[in-house]
């Protein structure tokens, strides 16, 4: 046990240390600064160890590989380098441990987050209420050239883009007033903006949607490839990241507010991004959330990015 606190007692201060900074900078911006949400710890934990996993079995089958097909490198590697880098020159087992250190990061980092894609080559959403936002906008053209994969990564990165965005005044900000219009309404019209802010996500990108500022316009049985009822359809098998989630009120009747798929985390939540909501997961709320839904709490959920 001596042994082990002595090898990873940088680990045992520094892990307990970063949540306790996690805690502090949501506390800060939430309770200081007035930001309602930043961030859900456990939900980030979920994604972390998610991510972590990842990066373990890539190794794990590198390692694999490198013994079938490379089996005198391998040998090589653990009778040389491995046993013989405690001989090596203090300057030379610096720079060694540098490099190594650095690729190993760099490639746990690709190996977590998948694609690293190029988001310079498009064109920016010039507009005053989003001049401190990086919104990446697409024409048809380029939405049908690129895959569905490469959508949804982009779509992805803008909606990042807008988590926090609030209303100054009942239902408007200028960046929501935006939203309002890409819809059909003027912003003193102060509508309900989940489903308008769902639309104008899509729009920017070029992605056919109702564009419709009616939620239930986004729970449409041609576009729906789940219901709670009846489970998938149209032979798909799972959800996919900018997936529109809505959601019924009894009280309604109807459906009344959707948001966007993000992912889903290792205990089956599905993590949306939702406009018009706050901390407590309201349909009327008054900002850009992220939340962590039950998949009984979503009625129905459509594609509209291609497959």
């Amino acid at each position: 046990m001596k042994t082990f606190f002595k090898i990873f007692k940088l680990e045992l201060v520094w892990i307990p240390a970063g949540i306790l900074l996690f805690f502090l900078f949501n506390w800060l911006l939430r309770d200081v600064a007035g930001i309602k949400l930043v961030t859900n710890f456990f939900g980030e934990v979920d994604y972390i160890a998610l991510g972590v996993v990842r990066a373990l079995v890539s190794a794990g089958v590198a390692w694999i590989i490198l013994r079938i097909m490379l089996p005198n490198v391998f040998k090589n590697i653990i009778a040389d380098y491995y046993t013989g880098f405690k001989t090596l020159q203090p300057e030379l087992k610096y720079k060694l441990s540098t490099a190594l250190i650095i690729g190993f990061l760099l490639a746990a980092t690709m190996a977590v987050n998948g694609q690293v894609y190029n988001y310079n080559q498009f064109d920016r959403l010039e507009h005053p209420a989003f001049a401190h936002l990086d919104i990446i906008k697409l024409t048809p053209e380029q939405y049908n050239t690129l895959s569905g994969d490469a959508v949804r990564e982009i779509l992805t990165y803008n909606l990042m883009q807008q988590v926090g965005v609030k209303e100054v005044t009942t239902n408007r900000s200028p960046i929501i007033d935006e939203y309002a219009k890409r819809v059909g309404f003027k912003p003193e019209q102060r509508i309900a903006w989940c489903a308008a802010k769902s639309s104008f996500n899509y729009s920017i990108l070029s992605i056919p949607n109702p564009n419709s500022a009616w939620s239930p316009n986004f729970a449409k049985d041609k576009d729906v490839i789940w219901y709670r009822s009846q489970g998938f359809k149209r032979n798909r098998t799972q959800f996919k990241t900018g997936d529109a989630a809505t959601f019924y009120y009894d009280r309604l009747g109807r459906v009344g507010h959707v948001g966007e798929i993000l992912r889903l985390d290792r205990h089956g939540y599905v993590v949306t991004h939702e406009g018009n909501s706050n901390n407590n997961g309201s349909r009327v709320g008054d900002q850009v959330v992220i939340h962590k839904r039950r998949l009984r709490s979503i009625y129905a959920v459509s594609r509209y990015i291609k497959d």
